[in-house]
């Protein structure tokens, strides 16, 4: 067929007729393969999903035999504990660096585990330039941790000073500042404007054991705070 094709070659009469027919056919077994195809994939398609459902039951089950949950509360809860002190960021991307919430999304025993121990949700670091959603987290902490005392960290990396969003999470926090444990405050400008309100006020602290006040990555020794 090559060679007629390039020697211009064009049949008549029942010549004719025989490569029709041979068209025919071809198309015929075409469309055979093309249907055989289309079986076969949707037959790969429908293992493949089997295989990721086995796979998972096969994850649940790892997860069913594992010797943690043969661990009493109380153990688990000190592992918890450890896991979670100084490593909830309420800040970055949409999935920000929160042992806490990680934790308590395993299973419902870990999730009533970590909602009845207020210790995990009491420490939480926030820089303001660099978490997207960090409002909505904190009065979650902030509500969760009560009656423990708290220890935080924020840091105010905008180039003004003063800006709203720290604002909030000030007011937020100065809400719970009999709980006030180890606090620390940088800012790009003196961060004792971030705390007028609480001198303004007369605020007590009966459980400040430490405070921080830096601007930028420098440490304030000598800060005027009465």
């Amino acid at each position: 067929n090559l060679s007629c094709v390039r020697a211009g070659y064009y049949p008549f009469g029942s010549e004719r007729a025989a490569y029709d027919k041979l068209l025919g056919d071809t198309q015929i077994e075409l469309d055979r393969c093309q249907k055989e195809i289309d079986r076969l994939e949707i037959l790969c398609n429908t293992l493949i999903a089997s295989k990721q459902l086995l796979q998972a039951n096969k994850r649940l089950i790892h997860s069913i035999l594992s010797p943690i949950h043969k661990l009493p509360l109380d153990l688990l809860g000190n592992i918890f504990e450890h896991l979670c002190y100084d490593r909830n960021y309420l800040y970055g991307s949409s999935l920000p660096n929160v042992p806490t919430l990680n934790l308590s999304s395993v299973c419902h025993r870990w999730r009533s585990l970590v909602s009845s121990m207020p210790i995990l949700w009491s420490t939480f670091n926030m820089i303001e330039k660099e978490f997207a959603r960090p409002h909505n987290l904190l009065p979650l902490f902030l509500g969760r941790s009560h009656p423990c005392p708290i220890d935080f960290q924020l840091h105010d990396r905008n180039e003004c000073e003063g800006s709203s969003r720290t604002s909030k999470y000030i007011s937020s926090l100065l809400l719970h500042s009999d709980r006030w444990r180890h606090v620390e405050i940088r800012s790009q400008f003196l961060p004792v404007y971030l705390l007028q309100p609480l001198i303004k006020n007369g605020a007590q602290l009966p459980s400040l054991k430490s405070l921080t006040l830096g601007m930028g990555d420098d440490e304030i020794d000598d800060t005027d705070f009465p």
